[in-house]
């Protein structure tokens, strides 16, 4: 990963965790351990933060699915459950493609809070005057 400039690093993160989990933890764990750049890990951060989310309404949406089927409702149920998952197919899509052209642009999508440096306090008192 030494050899992708960190724009290029950026897209591949993003492009893995819209694709797939399997991709993603291949890519972005290896871009997360290799690179030096903690703009590039952050963005890692963010894209498995926004994949867990993602897989999380799609399992749920798929066990509901799965339910009602079971279940035997209607044939317009089930056809409405289907143009669910498109939308929410289209709503990640949306977000992966807006996140990563944010973070191209050096926009930070979640700010950071910069470290609080801690004063070395001995614990000795001064002289009061």
């Amino acid at each position: 990963m030494k050899n992708l400039s960190s724009k290029w690093q950026k897209i591949i993160v993003w492009f893995t965790g819209y694709l797939n989990v399997i991709a993603f933890f291949l890519a972005g764990g290896f871009t997360y351990l290799k690179t030096e750049d903690e703009d590039v890990k952050g963005s890692c951060k963010i894209v498995f933060v926004l994949l867990i989310g993602f897989t999380a309404l799609e399992i749920l949406h798929m066990i509901i699915y799965n339910i009602l089927a079971v279940a035997s409702v209607g044939y317009n149920v089930l056809n409405a459950f289907n143009d669910i998952a498109l939308i929410l197919e289209v709503i990640k899509a949306i977000v992966f493609v807006t996140f990563c052209i944010l973070d191209l642009c050096g926009i930070k999508i979640i700010p950071v809070k910069a470290p609080v440096s801690k004063s070395k306090d001995d614990g000795t008192k001064k002289p009061e005057e």
